[in-house]
């Protein structure tokens, strides 16, 4: 029984490396590899505690990809001027 959990926790470990190496390869161009690894972090500490233990290098990675997503939209400039809405 001790054998499958330490397979299971390395199979696990594994699953999650490879997803952040995904989200390395899809946003250190755009965010930056910190970026990236910080995001990884925060959502892998998300989960901590968690009792079902089998999906979550997916939902890190769904987290993790979510925050960079956010990340790389184009911000709106606020120090534009506003449209004249008496003209028309």
């Amino acid at each position: 029984m001790e054998d499958q959990e330490s397979l299971r926790a390395a199979t696990r470990a594994s699953a999650l490396r490879e997803a952040e190496h995904r989200l390395h390869r899809r946003f250190d161009a755009t965010t930056g590899p910190a970026a990236v690894t910080k995001a990884v972090a925060e959502a892998r500490s998300h989960f901590d505690g968690s009792r079902v233990l089998a999906f979550i290098p997916i939902l890190v990675e769904r987290r993790a990809t979510d925050t960079l997503d956010r990340l790389n939209e184009p911000r709106q400039d606020r120090t534009a001027p506003e449209p004249d809405s008496s003209a028309g």
